[in-house]
Formats: C-alpha cells, sequence, structure tokens
C-alpha cells in the first residue's frame, strides 16, 4: 500500500495551510474512504477555507453573522495544547466508529467478501489499539 504523508517537522505543511489560509481557497470535489481495500464512506465536499481576514477576497464565499460551531483555545491558556490533542483524538475516534459502523453495515448487509470482512476485522483492531495508544499518550501529555 502506497502511503503518503506530509511533513510538520520542516514546516512545509504549516507553511502550505498558512499560504492557503491567506488567499482563500475553494474546493469542489468527492472523497471515498476505504479500509483494507474495501469502500466505507463516500464524501461530497464544498469547501470555502480562509482566515477571518481573507473575507473580501472575490470568488470565496462567506455565510454571514458570528461564525458558527466555532471551535478553538486561546494560545496562553495552558489548556491549549491538551484542548488541540483532545480534539484530535475525537476526530481520530470519531472517524474510526463511523468506519467500524460502515463496516459492519456492509458486513450485514452481505456486499463484502469473506476475504474482505478478514481484511477488515484486522484493520479495526489495529485501529482501535492505534487509538488506545493514541488516547494514553494524550493523557500522558495533559499531566
Amino acid at each position: 500500500m502506497d502511503e503518503r504523508r506530509l511533513a510538520i517537522e520542516d514546516g512545509s505543511l504549516v507553511e502550505l495551510l498558512d499560504r492557503l489560509l491567506t488567499s482563500g481557497v475553494a474546493a469542489d470535489g468527492d472523497a471515498v474512504i476505504t479500509l483494507a481495500g474495501v469502500e466505507l464512506i463516500r464524501l461530497d465536499l464544498h469547501v470555502v477555507l480562509a482566515s477571518i481576514g481573507t473575507q473580501g477576497t472575490a470568488g470565496l464565499s462567506f455565510a454571514s453573522g458570528p461564525a458558527r460551531g466555532s471551535l478553538g483555545a486561546k494560545a496562553h491558556s495552558p489548556s491549549a495544547g491538551a484542548g488541540v490533542a483532545g480534539l484530535v483524538l475525537a476526530i481520530v475516534d470519531l472517524l474510526r466508529r463511523l468506519l467500524e459502523c460502515q463496516a459492519l453495515r456492509r458486513m450485514h448487509a452481505g456486499t463484502v467478501t469473506a476475504e474482505e470482512v478478514e481484511r477488515l476485522g484486522k484493520a479495526l483492531m489495529s485501529l482501535e489499539t492505534q487509538t488506545g495508544k493514541l488516547a494514553t499518550l494524550v493523557r500522558e501529555q495533559i499531566r
């Protein structure tokens, strides 16, 4: 399996995201999330990503009024790092649970082969183990 990862250590991911936020970007597309080679979730994406200061940029649409569903932690807050780590952990666990539900739904519907069921089971057990390790790491960092 070909894995592609964006490096954070050298700042390239941060620099890329900063440039996208500064100029703003509108994206429209589809994505399919697979686990063990089995398609489980389809996303139809219609996204605008921009910093608050980019609101006047032509071609970008923004909802008027206050931001809905704002998330964040104050940079000077002692729990800011813990809040971000907890948010990442929550997103990872949510995605793991969604994948598990979709895999079970496909299994019960009989739309996956016995080999795919085996691969999904192993992949889901591995994800659960990795999520548990991540949770332990986050708890240790909070202390």
